[in-house]
């Protein structure tokens, strides 16, 4: 648990997303293992995306959009990089589709979100952020358009992931100058359960097994698929 006391607690301000944009290029990667065994799950129990307002956090390169758009009834997908979006309307222009240039981080730019989302998707929470008091300024936004079905899904390997680079590199200026440890953003499973009893939220965990994915390597020549298993959460609000 970080403590106000933890240089990490809080960054100087938010930074909106034309501040930190990035060209990141993973609008030509591959789909990283998260997603694909988000989709694997949503293939085998399309109740939970079946005619559904759906926030996905991470625009990437649009794959698990285009694998939503015959589920959902409308999607939005938040990014911080212009190319990520131009990929994803040059493969899927579509009037059910909104592709927002969004720094999840800042609340203020957050307010372009719908006020209810039946579900939320982002499988790095807090991967990339800034500091705590800002990720935690995003979840009660992510919480405060949810009712009492929403479900938000999210994925261990992500969970257990925190960027350890620079600020520049980890698309949060203000943070530090210094190359920071990684520590502070790793939210993990411990993390999970501190915030789901922090806002009255519950989850469970279920298993996708052998998930063919080359995790967002660029260039695939020569190389074979990783086969892997990935454990999907799915996080809930207790009460409205």
């Amino acid at each position: 648990m970080i403590t106000r006391s933890d240089p990490h607690f809080k960054c100087d301000r938010r930074y909106s997303a034309k501040e930190v944009e990035v060209d990141s290029h993973y609008e030509n990667k591959q789909t990283t293992l998260e997603e694909l065994a988000l989709i694997e799950y949503f293939k085998n129990n399309s109740y939970h995306v079946r005619d559904k307002n759906i926030l996905h956090v991470g625009t990437g390169n649009s794959t698990i959009v285009n694998f939503l758009y015959s589920h959902a009834k409308s999607i939005d997908t938040i990014t911080i990089s212009r190319n990520e979006i131009l990929s994803g309307l040059s493969k899927l222009p579509s009037s059910t589709i909104r592709y927002l240039f969004l720094n999840k981080y800042n609340i203020r730019e957050l307010s372009e979100l719908n006020a209810y989302y039946d579900i939320i998707i982002d499988v790095n929470l807090k991967s990339f952020a800034c500091c705590e008091f800002h990720f935690l300024e995003m979840i009660e936004m992510f919480i405060s358009t949810m009712h009492k079905n929403s479900e938000l899904f999210t994925a261990m390997s992500g969970v257990n992931f925190g960027w350890n680079g620079n600020t520049s590199i980890s698309y949060t200026p203000g943070a530090s100058p210094l190359i920071l440890e990684n520590n502070f953003r790793i939210l993990g499973e411990k993390g999970i359960q501190n915030i789901c009893q922090k806002y009255d939220l519950s989850y469970k965990k279920t298993l996708v097994h052998n998930v063919w994915n080359y995790h967002g390597i660029h260039n695939i020549n020569n190389l074979d698929p990783i086969i892997s298993d990935e454990e999907i959460l799915i996080i809930k609000k207790n009460q409205d």
